[in-house]
């Protein structure tokens, strides 16, 4: 998402993602006619492995982070991506972005929701 969405602080991160977007533009126009199917697929509210190391908890930060979210699970993923790939010939799904359903266009805002 940070290709499209910046964050601060992050122009490192949100550059590398900028080129993926344009590597997998190249590559479209660059195999149109071959047959070869070029998909770009972003996902975004889903847990990280990590958290940003300025947090001096970690693991509390996750928690304080992700609480009241419900964020996408691996399942979630899984399941846009074999679309993808069953997707008949004829067909090209050549960009997907996939956020939680409480979360806005481009990840500017979550609703937070009550725990249970």
């Amino acid at each position: 998402m940070a290709a499209a969405w910046t964050i601060p602080g992050m122009p490192v991160y949100a550059m590398t993602k900028a080129a993926l977007r344009n590597l997998s533009q190249t590559l479209r126009l660059d195999l149109h006619g071959s047959g070869v199917r070029v998909s770009e697929m972003r996902r975004a509210g889903s847990r990280p492995a990590r958290i940003s190391p300025s947090l001096a908890d970690r693991e509390e930060g996750r928690q304080r982070f992700y609480e009241g979210f419900e964020c996408l699970q691996p399942d979630d993923i899984a399941e846009a991506v074999m679309f993808v790939l069953g997707a008949p010939q004829r067909m090209d799904v050549s960009y997907m972005e996939i956020v939680p359903t409480d979360q806005s266009y481009g990840g500017s805002q979550f609703l937070r929701r009550d725990p249970p």
